[in-house]
């Protein structure tokens, strides 16, 4: 089946906020479910997932200075270069990257940017994606809920495979046993 995972390597958040995001991410892939498949479960994970292409795997990372995409390609033509997050979209098989930056944010805002960047990533969609409205704007909103064209869009885009980057586990637990911020 495959999974949405979270991965917070600086344990930014307490357990009863990953929840709260963990209990809207689920609605919202509950969703975007086709009948007849399984649904998509969000979860935080703390060992080095193997993500299928079906998968989905977003890095919550403290600033854009901490960025794993950047670890991957430093000229990469990132969909969204945003105060919130940035999401690379690899071509063809290249890999695709997503990161949400953590910030004090309600799990309600969090949940939706976490959301919105898997959008970009599974939609393999820059800017143009903000059109969609909802969860999709440029600007996410504060409140829970997805729009009509959020969810038929993402419908048809749950089970498109797309390439995962999980290398960056790695590289961001060597950085960080080396002393580096």
């Amino acid at each position: 089946m495959p999974e949405m995972y979270l991965l917070d390597l600086w344990e930014e958040y307490k357990p009863e906020k990953k929840a709260d995001m963990i209990k809207i991410l689920n609605g919202y892939l509950s969703q975007c479910s086709t009948e007849n498949q399984p649904t998509m479960r969000a979860w935080w994970w703390y060992w080095d997932p193997t993500p299928s292409s079906l998968d989905i795997l977003i890095y919550m990372v403290p600033s854009r200075f901490d960025s794993v995409a950047y670890m991957y390609d430093s000229t990469g033509d990132f969909a969204q270069d945003g105060s919130d997050g940035q999401t690379l979209i690899g071509p063809g098989n290249k890999p695709s990257i997503a990161e949400v930056y953590t910030r004090p944010y309600t799990a309600t805002v969090m949940a939706n940017l976490v959301f919105h960047e898997a959008m970009h990533m599974k939609l393999k969609k820059g800017n143009s994606m903000h059109a969609l409205g909802g969860v999709a704007s440029a600007t996410v909103p504060t409140k829970v809920g997805l729009s009509k064209t959020n969810i038929s869009a993402m419908k048809s885009a749950l089970l498109k495979p797309v390439t995962q980057w999980s290398d960056g586990i790695a590289q961001v637990r060597a950085r960080q046993q080396s002393g580096l911020p």
